[in-house]
């Protein structure tokens, strides 16, 4: 999939400690890093867009991103790319598109409005410094990079993630 590199602040409390481990669900799969007391404030992982291949009936998409928060926490800020079948009504092979976006959990994901294709390689991190949230997403293949910057009321500076969503549903 890609590289995966996480940081930890100089805040990070005494007697804590981090690991990492992968974790798979029915719907995702991925690396998580934190443990008791583990406090992160950046995370960077790069990876290739997946390609995809529409079969059936059925919308599809693949998700990978890279955040701060979630797993158990109801917190999280992340930036992904997505790759989405849309199938064709009359059986033809349908249409396959790629978009980059961002989200700070409850708030829903917002769409970044520049091209992006399955294939190209994209890097990106998520940076925390007190309560501002510093996500960044460059397409190297298109050459652009896109920085959000968000102060949301909390956010959640552990444990770090990196996620492939919906695997099955796309080649």
């Amino acid at each position: 999939l890609g590289a995966l590199i996480v940081f930890g602040s100089g805040s990070t409390a005494t007697g804590a400690s981090a690991a990492v481990s992968y974790a798979v669900s029915t719907r995702w799969s991925g690396y998580v890093a934190g443990g008791r007391g583990a406090r992160f404030d950046r995370v960077a992982a790069s990876w290739r867009v997946p390609s995809a291949t529409c079969r059936g009936t059925q919308p599809t998409r693949a998700v990978v991103w890279v955040g701060i928060g979630g797993a158990a926490e109801p917190r999280l800020e992340q930036v992904s790319t997505q790759t989405e079948c849309i199938p064709a009504a009359s059986g033809d092979p349908g249409i396959v598109s790629a978009s980059p976006w961002w989200e700070i959990l409850p708030l829903p994901q917002q769409y970044l409005l520049r091209d992006m294709l399955p294939g190209d390689l994209v890097r990106a991190s998520v940076t925390l410094a007190g309560r501002l949230v510093t996500m960044r997403l460059a397409d190297v293949t298109q050459g652009w990079t896109a920085i959000v910057r968000r102060r949301p009321r909390s956010v959640t500076p552990s444990p770090t993630d990196w996620i492939l969503e919906h695997p099955p549903t796309c080649s």
